[in-house]
């Protein structure tokens, strides 16, 4: 099959969705199927290529500098055209709102039977911490409109489901694909080494890791607010804070300070290079992940690839089972967050245990058969399409 996959954001913007879309494009070319991955601006160095040359980046060169109308209209034209050069069996996108919109608007053009991926944002929404793209009428309406000449809409986990059919999607269209794990890859020793000299790692302190987006829906207020009784226990424990945000970040760090946790919080930023990200994930002692809700976590999936011990909120869609893998405790519960980590720092034992079930439990989401079900879903729509016509 010839694949169009188009996304809107990309690396080096750093999020779950953008090393989804990078892993998933590779190994669906690796497995034979010609794919060619159409991002706004020029990303071929943040790809690697199969034997087959594929899959090939197509940069669209999207205008991010007019005014809005005038940019929507351009990057539509300039996304129809790629599309129609491609001539592909099939589209498929990874949000309803902005990349679903842009495909269904050139649907006349290529007339491509058309998939949605949604990651979360795009149909999830919660008012009371302003998360979420449908809180805006304008878009909620767009997106209504984008699931309703979809062919079919991809959700992660199954709280998904109920946030599609809110936002127009329906019980015939939708089909749950979890996101994959990465795959693995060895990280040196002088990688290994180089990561633990630029975050000051030694081997007389605990380390926590925090790698995700910086807004308020990742609960990080609540892991920092832990840190006293963490430290109260563990005194010589640091938390590394491997993300990035505007008005979350100035938050969190008054509350750093206020707290008087200078001294054992880093705030490091995103992490571009994957030998390093994989190497800091490698270094440390517990990864946490205090989300308020999380539709399918690749952060937690990265860090059971590597056989870490991991403390989550229970919110749905992290596949950790409590006490199996990882330890589980109640969204925006500071106690309980820091009640779970110290018994992982105090228990050598426990961490390697839970660690290695998680290496185990991360096999269920292998990239190469998470690849081969979206595959098949391609099929199914490809002919669905055929015998429509």
């Amino acid at each position: 099959m010839r694949i169009c996959m188009f996304t809107s954001s990309f690396l080096p913007t750093i999020g779950g969705l953008q090393f989804q879309v990078k892993w998933l494009a590779e190994e669906i070319a690796r497995q034979g199927e010609e794919v060619y991955l159409l991002t706004p601006k020029d990303a071929g160095k943040y790809i690697a290529k199969q034997q087959n040359d594929l899959p090939k980046n197509v940069d669209l060169n999207f205008d991010t500098s007019s005014v809005r109308v005038k940019r929507y209209l351009c990057n539509t034209l300039k996304l129809a055209k790629a599309i129609n050069k491609i001539k592909p069996d099939i589209v498929h996108v990874h949000s309803t709102v902005p990349d679903g919109f842009y495909v269904i608007l050139t649907n006349p053009l290529h007339r491509s039977p058309v998939i949605i991926t949604s990651h979360g944002i795009d149909i999830v929404r919660f008012r009371e911490i302003d998360y979420g793209y449908r809180l805006n009428p304008l878009i909620a309406t767009a997106t209504k409109y984008v699931l309703k000449f979809c062919d079919r809409h991809v959700v992660l986990s199954d709280p998904m489901i109920s946030f599609a059919l809110e936002a127009g999607s329906s019980k015939e269209k939708i089909v749950k694909i979890p996101n994959a794990a990465p795959p693995k890859r060895e990280v040196s020793e002088e990688v290994l080494k180089e990561v633990k000299d630029e975050y000051d790692i030694t081997s007389d302190e605990k380390i926590l890791l925090s790698l995700s987006g910086m807004r308020p829906i990742k609960g990080l207020e609540y892991l920092i607010k832990a840190m006293p009784e963490i430290l109260r226990e563990n005194p010589n424990t640091r938390l590394i804070m491997a993300c990035k945000g505007e008005k979350y970040e100035i938050y969190l760090k008054n509350l750093v300070k206020n707290l008087n946790l200078e001294n054992y919080v880093n705030f490091v930023g995103f992490i571009i290079d994957e030998d390093k990200k994989w190497a800091l994930i490698k270094s440390v002692d517990v990864f946490c992940v205090p989300s308020l809700f999380e539709s399918f976590s690749t952060l937690v999936l990265e860090a059971m690839v590597y056989g870490k011990a991991i403390v989550a909120s229970n919110t749905v869609g992290v596949p950790i089972e409590n006490g199996k893998n990882g330890l589980l405790v109640p969204p925006k519960t500071s106690g309980a967050l820091s009640k779970a980590i110290n018994a992982l720092l105090s228990d050598e034992g426990l961490r390697l245990k839970l660690g290695e079930e998680a290496k185990k439990s991360a096999e269920k989401f292998n990239l190469k058969n998470i690849a081969e079900r979206y595959i098949s879903l391609y099929k199914d729509v490809v002919i669905e399409a055929q015998r429509n016509k």
